[in-house]
């Protein structure tokens, strides 16, 4: 991520820190033994995290604490990864306001998960069946995933 060094706020800058007993491994890092273990992340309800607090959004109780986006206008140009067709995606769903919630979004980054699974992860054996086939599935599902409006549309489909 191109997110800002923290000495090019101004002195008076606040930052959050959050410490985990148990991060969890990156995903990026991760050798899976093959495409079905890896779509078990999916199936057996692991918890995933994903970090970009300098441009998440956050409600804690009635007040909602954001960074609005629309202030960042090379975010929305920037290529390189798909997490900026994200961000490209978000803009357009949101209308540009940051402030509000659109449960699509969460959609997106799922599916942006899916594919870093798909195409970036690691695998020891790439040359069996198994991994071929669920390649296949996890394909199928890039291609689903996109036409649900949430996180729980999209996971109710999954349990169906």
């Amino acid at each position: 991520s191109e997110n800002d060094r923290p000495d090019s706020f101004p002195e008076k800058q606040l930052f959050l820190a959050l410490d985990y007993d148990f991060a969890g491994e990156d995903l990026e890092k991760f050798v899976f033994n093959n495409a079905k273990q890896a779509f078990s992340i999916w199936l057996q309800g692991l918890i995933g995290t994903i970090i970009d607090y300098t441009l998440s959004r956050l409600k804690n109780k009635d007040e909602i604490f954001y960074n609005d986006l629309s202030r960042d206008p090379d975010l929305f140009i920037t290529e390189g990864d798909y997490q900026f067709e994200v961000y490209r995606m978000m803009q357009k769903s949101n209308g540009n306001n940051w402030q509000e919630f659109s449960p699509v979004t969460n959609v997106y980054w799922i599916h942006y998960i899916l594919l870093k699974i798909m195409n970036e992860c690691y695998y020891k054996n790439i040359n069996t069946k198994i991994h071929k086939e669920t390649l296949k599935e996890l394909g199928t599902l890039a291609h689903k995933i996109l036409t649900h409006k949430s996180a729980v549309e999209l996971v109710l489909m999954l349990n169906s």
